[in-house]
């Protein structure tokens, strides 16, 4: 989880927040989820600051278990399985059902029987399932395999296999292993060279949480390095952005927009839309929404989205025009970012991607969420 630190500057909370304009009370929830282009999901440099990795990683096959750390004489996150069974290790630092990204990583084999390691999407929780390529050090080899999650196989028979271009040394050789998933394709790489790339619905490559995973033998040590996740937009060819990292478990996530009743400004028919977001803590030196409104093809940028104070509670009016309150979820608190002045004739769409700083300024930004204004 990327954790930001508490600090001394600290959001404030007021309790309630009071409108010039009455919005109704009933709350659209954004219709469309993605990540920005560029926007880092893991990284190096997140791995080696976190406070805790074994929140990053699982091994979801029963009788299995894996201990993640960082080994700072290679530079590299360690993975050490158990003595029960071959397992897979899930990528659990991942936000479920994101469909547009790439994944990378050097891949180390230091210790294990069969000396067998492999990289994919999809584990489906068991051995020998999901969507992987697969390294087998002795013979130095890969080999990509698919499995639906009928359990057809998609890849049978030696015709699957790839010599690697110089013979493995368990403990010093590495291969590179990269995935780029776009448009219901995955295209695979291992060191640079095209592996193969399958055109299949993401239906056919769904497993349930679909988290990315490793593949390990029992009572193995697996070395990773430069992994990194990012989102890499619908062409799979935006290149990561270390300046923009993204929340995997919705720190800040926009919740729901409302509109307000119409008025008058300056002799034009207008209305204000409010987007409310919910952030899980008071340790941030600030919150925000970076809002894009786009009309008829021309796209704004809607200045003003970010603050220190956040909410219990906000005000709106119900079908009566009665005062009622919109209450966050237990344990969170509301940021409310009002966009005013929209013409009536006017409906824009807007893509929000809400984010929270640290005392460096250093942004963490959480998913775009999209919504068109209704009439």
């Amino acid at each position: 989880m990327n954790k930001i630190k508490p600090i001394c500057i600290t959001l404030a909370l007021t309790l309630l927040l009071c409108l010039a304009f009455p919005f109704a009370v009933s709350a659209d929830e954004p219709s469309g989820k993605s990540y920005a282009d560029g926007t880092v999901i893991v990284n190096e440099t997140m791995l080696q600051n976190a406070d805790d990795l074994s929140e990053w990683f699982s091994a979801p096959i029963n009788g299995t278990s894996v201990t993640p750390s960082w080994n700072a004489e290679t530079g590299r996150l360690r993975l050490t399985s158990g003595s029960g069974n071959n397992t897979v290790v899930n990528l659990t630092h991942f936000p479920v059902g994101m469909t547009e990204y790439t994944i990378s990583a050097d891949l180390y084999v230091i210790s294990g029987d069969s000396s067998l390691a492999g990289m994919g999407i999809n584990s489906a929780g068991v051995w020998s399932k999901g969507f992987y390529l697969q390294l087998n050090a002795p013979n130095s080899r890969v080999y990509l395999n698919n499995y639906w999650p009928d359990s057809t196989s998609q890849h049978t028979g030696n015709s699957g296999w790839s010599n690697l271009a110089q013979t493995y040394t368990v403990g010093t050789s590495k291969v590179n292993m990269k995935f780029v998933v776009k448009n219901g394709t995955v295209t695979v790489y291992y060191d640079d060279t095209l592996k193969g790339t399958e055109n299949l619905s993401m239906e056919n490559l769904g497993y349930g949480a679909n988290y990315p995973f490793f593949v390990m033998r029992k009572s193995s040590v697996l070395e990773l390095d430069n992994l990194t996740v990012y989102a890499s937009g619908t062409s799979g060819t935006a290149a990561a952005n270390p300046e923009k990292i993204g929340l995997a478990k919705d720190e800040i996530a926009v919740k729901y927009w409302q509109k307000s009743d119409s008025y008058q400004k300056e002799g034009v028919s207008c209305y204000d839309v409010r987007i409310i977001a919910e952030v899980d803590s008071l340790a941030y030196a600030a919150a925000g929404l970076q809002i894009l409104a786009t009309v008829s093809d021309t796209t704004y940028a809607i200045r003003g989205g970010e603050t220190t104070t956040v909410y219990s509670s906000i005000n709106a009016r119900d079908g009566d025009g009665e005062l009622v309150q919109v209450l966050p979820a237990e344990g969170k608190y509301l940021v409310a970012v009002i966009v005013s002045g929209i013409p009536s004739d006017t409906l824009p769409t807007f893509a929000v991607t809400p984010y929270v700083k640290n005392a460096e300024d250093a942004a963490a930004c959480s998913y775009v969420s999209s919504f068109a204004v209704t009439a």
